[in-house]
């Protein structure tokens, strides 16, 4: 099972950002894990290890290959306890 890590606002801000600025790359994976082209998938959930989008009327996850960390991209010095 996925967890989400990610506050409803900053989810949907991601997830805008994916679908506005990078559909290509949506696309790309699409067809690289499920064999589909879909120029109109669209991302509407994130997870840890991937997301979900919605094509032709299906759902479909797009694994990462590996697990996401938000420390990874942190702008503070501190570390989590």
């Amino acid at each position: 099972m996925t967890k989400n890590i990610f506050n409803p606002e900053d989810q949907q801000g991601i997830v805008d950002h994916m679908n506005d600025d990078h559909s290509n790359v949506i696309q790309s994976a699409l067809h690289a894990q499920h064999g589909i082209k879909d120029k109109n998938v669209k991302m509407f959930a994130l997870s840890t290890d991937g997301y979900y989008v919605y094509s032709k009327k299906e759902i479909f996850f797009i694994t990462f290959n590996k697990p996401f960390s938000p420390y990874k991209f942190s702008t503070t010095s501190s570390s989590p306890g």
